[in-house]
């Protein structure tokens, strides 16, 4: 009778205790791994910084703004100081433009302006020895061999933006496993706290065969026999509660991990799922493609760019060059300004350059390379989604056998339990023996516990199964308070 006292008044003081705890469903467990994560905010940064830094390879192309300005004083000695001074001063400034295109072609256009100062002239010789020197001047390359047409101008913009691209799709997918590890986490210390409780009310149960046993044996009513079955079980039930203690310490202690807490104490009452719930989750929606998908085709698209590339630098190069240059000069400076504009004084040039390998072995060699390189950029790709492949259908498979699993573990629960209850009660009767009892049990513990391993095999299925959706390990639904 006061035993039964001493665990009435711990099983209500335990509910206080519990009613006390805030509950803590996964939706809310998520939230905090994503604002306390620090490998999370690291890899949620990365992704973005990544994918912003993307944009180098457009930048590449971007139009650029040339400006120099320069003082220049020569004061070396002339042959004739009368005509060339003896001292000769310019400022000279120069604003423009330049552009890489797509095509491959270079494109600048500059305006130069500078005032020249002559020391020393005669002014019977020179008459203006200061004056403003005027020059547009528009110069074009185009590639005509090496880079054809801007092919290893576009191989160099993909590569570095893929680079960055697949750095970016890498840390967007580390989000996902975080999260997906972190749900795991949060349904291994639920269900650890619920393997506990059952290995305390197995060790309970065990506790009152044993002193029911050990009366039975003081009234010389049974063998002494039962009595040491009995004990010997109940020190087995308190190793394996102590197992299951030590167990639920390392699940909390990894579950405040996540969050960001330094304690192995969980304050917070997890919200579990009911067994309606459970059956009736669903294969997450997939994505057309995973992250770690895109970012193999974005390594993919790297690699080629850069095997394009060195294809491209083992050719000869042949440029075609053209520009035109106007000029204009006076003692002021609007009107060389204004002239600089005419055709009266100006400057063309026309031309082709022209660089010709001559290691033909080596040129070869090279080409071979690249198209290799190539090639094996576009087997990885497809190994890469060949196992994600597989993997989608692995996880689709065994989500669908857990699910049947499940079904089969409730109903051997529940025959078990009836089992063990109906033996239980024929012992006090005495038409059963301590170790049947003992045994049937073992039998329902098991049953209970496997019961419970295959909840967790299916929930954190689920929790991987979600990486291949659109959302970062989204909400489970149906979270209901254990």
């Amino acid at each position: 009778m006061k035993f039964f006292i001493f665990t009435l008044s711990f099983t209500f003081s335990f509910s206080a205790f519990a009613a006390e705890k805030t509950n803590l469903s996964l939706v809310d467990y998520l939230e905090q791994v994503r604002t306390s994560h620090l490998g999370f905010a690291a890899s949620e940064m990365r992704a973005k910084a990544a994918f912003q830094e993307s944009k180098l390879g457009r930048f590449m192309l971007s139009p650029q703004l040339l400006a120099k300005s320069q003082w220049y004083n020569d004061g070396r000695p002339t042959l004739n100081p009368a005509s060339m001074g003896s001292k000769t001063k310019v400022f000279a400034n120069t604003l423009g433009l330049s552009k890489l295109f797509s095509t491959g072609t270079q494109a600048k256009v500059t305006y130069e302006l500078s005032h020249t100062t002559l020391e020393g002239t005669s002014p019977s010789l020179i008459s203006q020895p200061k004056y403003y020197d005027a020059s547009p001047t528009i110069e074009v390359s185009q590639s005509l061999w090496k880079n054809f047409f801007g092919s290893e101008t576009r191989a160099m913009v993909r590569a570095a933006e893929a680079q960055f691209l697949e750095l970016s799709f890498i840390e967007q997918f580390k989000l996902k496993q975080i999260l997906a590890a972190a749900e795991a986490t949060y349904w291994k210390y639920f269900i650890s706290t619920r393997i506990l409780t059952i290995r305390e009310q197995t060790l309970e149960r065990a506790k009152k065969i044993r002193t029911w046993s050990k009366n039975r044996m003081d009234n010389h009513l049974a063998d002494r026999s039962d009595f040491l079955q009995g004990d010997a079980a109940y020190r087995t039930r308190q190793f394996e509660t102590q197992q299951a203690q030590d167990e639920q310490r390392a699940a909390a202690l990894s579950f405040n991990t996540f969050r960001g807490v330094e304690s192995s104490e969980v304050k917070e009452k997890l919200s579990g799922l009911n067994g309606e719930a459970l059956s009736s989750l669903q294969i997450p929606v997939r994505a057309s493609r995973r992250e770690d998908l895109l970012a193999a085709e974005q390594r993919k698209r790297s690699q080629t760019a850069q095997a394009d590339q060195t294809l491209n630098k083992s050719r000869p190069s042949l440029d075609a060059t053209g520009s035109i240059e106007l000029h204009s000069r006076n003692s002021e400076m609007d009107e060389a300004f204004s002239q600089s504009f005419k055709t009266n004084h100006n400057t063309y040039a026309v031309g082709v350059n022209l660089v010709l390998p001559l290691d033909f072995w080596a040129q070869k060699d090279i080409r071979a390379g690249a198209h290799k390189e190539r090639k094996a950029a576009e087997l990885d790709y497809q190994r890469k989604f060949f196992e994600q492949e597989q993997e989608w259908r692995d996880l689709s498979e065994k989500f669908v056998e857990l699910k049947k699993q499940l079904t089969i573990a409730r109903e051997l629960e529940s025959a078990q339990r009836e089992k063990s209850v109906y033996e239980q009660e024929r012992l006090h009767r005495g038409r059963s023996t301590t170790y049947q009892v003992l045994v049937f049990e073992q039998d329902y513990e098991f049953a209970s516990l496997n019961l419970a391993k295959t909840e967790f095999d299916l929930l954190t299925t689920y929790a991987q199964l979600k990486t291949f959706s659109n959302f970062s390990s989204a909400s489970t639904q149906g979270e209901v308070n254990p």
